[in-house]
């Protein structure tokens, strides 16, 4: 079974994955885009914050919903036990549309996404704290 700490540190070193390529872009070329329906990558930075934030913040308050025994998950749980890697496949889309909480909607320079994509390593590791191994089992 995968552990928290290793979780967090996949989670960290995806980040700084994208970070280390994301940072080679100037400004101009970070504003380019393949197709006008397309995300440049900018946007696709600031996507990535905003789920990352709204991810973290909707595990934690699931996990303080659980200890509080305000949370009861009813009906099917078919991926219970499966890595995120499966359950991805088995219900990614193409062409998904995102939530309007994860859109890109502020722009800016992608320094700024940059640097606040990185800083949400310290939200993660203190939520880390909160976490045992055995809340990964937990169906919220």
């Amino acid at each position: 079974m995968t552990t928290v700490a290793e979780l967090i540190k996949q989670i960290a070193d995806a980040r700084k994955s994208f970070i280390d390529v994301a940072s080679m872009f100037s400004e101009s070329s970070s504003k380019w885009k393949v197709t006008a329906e397309t995300w440049c990558a900018t946007e696709i930075t600031e996507h990535l914050f905003w789920a990352e934030q709204g991810g973290v913040l909707g595990m934690w308050k699931s996990l303080c919903a659980h200890r509080e025994g305000k949370s009861n998950w009813q009906g099917d749980t078919p991926h219970k036990g499966l890595p995120i890697e499966e359950i991805v496949n088995k219900t990614w889309k193409e062409k998904e549309t995102v939530p309007a909480v994860a859109a890109p909607r502020l722009g800016g320079p992608i320094v700024f996404w940059i640097v606040s994509l990185h800083d949400l390593q310290n939200n993660l590791d203190e939520f880390a704290k909160e976490l045992t191994d055995r809340d990964l089992e937990i169906m919220t």
